[in-house]
């Protein structure tokens, strides 16, 4: 080779060795960020997501919120791209540089070129782009671990924080992941659809030209791109219909038995909430603060089975009067939650299962409750004017003293439950079941009880001013309505001595 022509090839020799350490560099950054990422993925909880809790930047020492617009899962995707796209580039020069050393030396004989090509790194990315692999087994290596690094590992990671992130169903978000995850896709074919390399080009010429089985470099990358795009795609938050199954339940929140308080609240205080007297319950409530970071939400099926949450603020945001963001709790699991002085108001739990849920002092009013289960909650005491109850189940509720003004019952199971002393005036009851119901002392005054069923209930003490009851059924039933017989007979009567509705006296 002539002197200045193995200058030239020096050259190019140490301009790949450079370019090869510039990339191995960049990879090491690409993998520690994205294994810091993966980890803070993986150790990302349900709570920490509806908290908006901080998460540890490395090397910079400082915290970043794990949600909102300068959060972690905000950042995390496009940095991804960043870190990618800048990668890419290096490999991009890297392809050049096997190029121009392909050029030099295409016309040398072969034992000097396979001497040149023994200078060449060790990197997998050279052995791959210049074919220089001593065998086909470290080939095949080399192109996982190209293929891995550079389509797979960017792609999962990014389809990772879009599928962790859809329980929080937040629609900017996830079109932000999404968006993420598309210019990622874009970047990879404008860098990886052309050959890279001389050698690269005339594998795919052969591959053409004989018909090899032997399926192209650019087929696979293609193939890689569309599955990761159509999981994105797939990856959409829920609507309002319920599924039993695991992929549902991975878009969802799952909050069983979280304690969603500011502090973490001692056993003792939970079982004061749970079991104790209204002494002991004021007194643990007392020391829980009202949280706001569930107000708002979209936070439709989650499982908060169980929960601990009292005096949390989940009302529906309003400016001006106007509700600007609904709570939405549609579907929800709130079976035992401990619900003390939460306050609703203007809320969604259509079709929410409360089954049991403690919600004594709770504040209810406008929320949207339609078809819910209320079977066995404890709703003492709790604002619930204008509420809409349509065929909710309240059987055995405990509603003594509860404010149901105006309230919209129509159809709802009201069997056996507790509603001493409660406001129900005005409440729409037509074609509820209230048989067995307990009314001592009930204000059902203007109540609108047409076609309601009241076999068995207690009116002890009750006002029934101005209420309509046309084509409610009294059947058999022994009702004393004691503040009606004040004010038209003059006298009470006893239980003992009740009379069906049918006698004139």
């Amino acid at each position: 080779m002539p002197p200045e022509e193995a200058k030239d090839v020096e050259q190019i020799l140490t301009a790949i060795q450079d370019a090869a350490r510039t990339v191995s560099s960049r990879v090491v950054t690409f993998f520690t960020v994205g294994a810091y990422i993966a980890l803070t993925i993986a150790g990302t909880t349900d709570e920490m997501l509806v908290k908006g809790s901080a998460v540890q930047l490395p090397l910079l020492n400082t915290q970043i919120p794990i949600t909102g617009w300068f959060g972690f899962y905000t950042i995390a995707p496009w940095l991804t791209v960043a870190l990618h796209l800048d990668r890419m580039l290096q490999v991009s020069v890297l392809g050049s540089k096997l190029n121009e050393l392909d050029r030099r030396t295409q016309d040398l004989d072969g034992g000097l070129r396979e001497r040149i090509h023994g200078r060449l790194p060790t990197l997998p990315y050279v052995q791959f782009f210049a074919a220089d692999a001593r065998s086909r087994l470290q080939n095949i290596l080399s192109g996982l671990i190209v293929g891995a690094s550079m389509i797979l590992f960017p792609l999962v990671l990014l389809c990772w924080i879009q599928v962790r992130f859809l329980a929080l169903h937040d629609p900017v978000m996830t079109l932000s992941h999404r968006l993420a995850l598309l210019v990622d896709i874009v970047l990879i074919l404008l860098f990886l659809w052309p050959p890279l390399t001389l050698r690269d080009a005339q594998r795919e010429r052969e591959v053409r030209r004989t018909g090899s089985r032997r399926i192209p470099t650019r087929s696979l990358v293609l193939a890689a791109c569309a599955v990761f795009l159509l999981l994105s795609l797939g990856a959409r938050i829920p609507d309002d219909r319920r599924a039993a199954t695991v992929w549902f339940r991975l878009r969802n929140l799952d909050l069983r038995e979280r304690i969603l308080t500011a502090d973490k609240m001692s056993p003792e205080s939970i079982n004061a909430l749970s079991d104790g007297d209204i002494g002991r319950r004021e007194q643990a409530l007392s020391g829980v603060s009202r949280q706001t970071f569930m107000q708002g939400r979209d936070l439709r099926h989650a499982n908060l089975f169980h929960a601990v949450l009292p005096r949390l603020d989940l009302r529906s945001q309003r400016e001006d009067g106007k509700i600007v963001g609904e709570t939405d709790l549609q579907g929800a699991d709130l079976q035992w939650a401990q619900m003390q002085q939460v306050l609703l108001d203007d809320a969604n739990l259509r079709h929410a299962n409360l089954s049991g849920a403690q919600l004594q002092g709770a504040s209810l009013e406008r929320t949207k409750l339609d078809e819910a289960i209320l079977d066995d909650a404890q709703l003492q005491d709790a604002r619930l004017p204008d509420a809409e109850l349509r065929r909710a189940s309240m059987r055995n509720a405990k509603l003594q003293a509860a404010d149901l003004h105006a309230a919209i019952l129509q159809q709802a199971d009201l069997t056996g439950a507790q509603l001493q002393g409660a406001n129900l005036r005005g409440a729409r009851l037509q074609g509820a079941d209230l048989s067995g119901a307990l009314l001592q002392g009930a204000d059902l005054s203007e109540a609108q009880l047409a076609g309601a069923k009241l076999r068995g209930a207690s009116l002890q003490g009750s006002i029934i001013d101005g209420a309509f009851i046309g084509g409610a059924d009294f059947a058999d039933p022994c009702l004393d309505f004691t503040m009606l017989a004040r004010e038209k007979v003059g006298r009470c009567c006893e239980a003992t001595e009740c009379r069906s509705p049918d006698d004139e006296e």
